[in-house]
């Protein structure tokens, strides 16, 4: 089974160019998306794609980034209700 950023990579390469050819950014995170949260991830709150695109963010960060996940962690540890 082919990769779906291969299968994308191939198809829009130029064999005469050394640089990778351009990419959508809203493909890009959803390829994120697919290989880091996983294909079946999915938000059920009624969210514009751009809110969601914020959801994938911050769920890719705090799964791949040790940093990002001590940062939420005094986010949240400097915040009084």
């Amino acid at each position: 089974m082919e990769s779906k950023f291969y299968s994308w990579y191939d198809k829009h390469k130029d064999p005469d160019n050394v640089y990778p050819p351009a990419m959508d950014s809203q493909f890009a995170l959803n390829i994120l998306i697919d290989y880091i949260l996983g294909e079946d991830w999915y938000v059920v709150d009624p969210l514009s794609n751009n809110q969601i695109n914020t959801v994938a963010v911050d769920c890719i960060l705090y799964k791949c980034s040790k940093k990002y996940r001590k940062e939420v962690k005094q986010h949240h540890k400097g915040k009084t209700d």
